[in-house]
């Protein structure tokens, strides 16, 4: 059965419907854009498939980035259990990492808050996945 979701990314202020069919199996699902609402960042993006590109590849980027943190600053993270008995790492209450997007998209942490150790940890992991497409400060 095809199903249409509306998404909208916490790193602008884009959406996009796109259609997935609910019986495939979720790790060979296609989701094909069909309708998109564009941010000011994302206006001149000809067309619904490269405008749902930039805005997937920003939110991945945004999502791996945040998962570097969480490995290498263990100062402002706790491990909780969710509801099946798994454990995650979260960032402790507060603690939770500011970030933003400059005017080139690379994307921009505040680290001021880790140990001197935790954050050169980071800077260096940020580096190593994303180049200066990620940058922490």
């Amino acid at each position: 059965m095809i199903k249409t979701t509306k998404w909208s990314p916490d790193t602008c202020g884009c959406s996009i419907s796109y259609q997935w069919d609910s019986e495939v199996p979720e790790a060979e699902r296609v989701h094909t854009p069909v309708e998109s609402v564009k941010c000011e960042f994302h206006k001149n993006h000809p067309d619904v498939k490269s405008h749902f590109g930039a805005i997937e590849e920003e939110n991945g980027r945004k999502n791996v980035a945040i998962a570097e943190i969480l490995e290498n600053a263990p100062s402002i993270v706790e491990e909780v259990e969710d509801a099946d008995g798994r454990k995650q790492k979260t960032f402790k209450s507060g603690k939770e990492p500011k970030w933003h997007f400059d005017e080139n998209r690379n994307i921009v942490f505040d680290l001021d808050h880790l140990k001197p150790a935790e954050k050169a940890a980071t800077k260096s992991a940020l580096f190593r996945k994303h180049g200066a497409r990620a940058k922490a400060q």
